[in-house]
């Protein structure tokens, strides 16, 4: 199932959000592709991340990982 980005805006401009890893980027394409890269390899891309404006404060694990033994 795919996710949607999520947008949140602020007086400065938007942040688009990973639905998955929860990191933000100014850009959508990049959210999108953080998205996208956290989907298929259920974890965040280190190269994409560099380009985050937010880094949320707990690092979240996608619901697949957590149900594996």
């Amino acid at each position: 199932m795919r996710k949607m980005v999520t947008q949140l805006s602020f007086a400065n401009g938007a942040v688009y959000l990973c639905e998955i890893c929860g990191y933000g980027y100014r850009a959508i394409s990049t959210a999108e592709r953080c998205e996208e890269h956290c989907d298929t390899n259920m974890q965040s891309s280190q190269k994409i991340r560099q380009q985050a404006v937010y880094q949320p404060s707990v690092e979240v694990l996608p619901a697949v990982l957590t149900h594996q033994r």
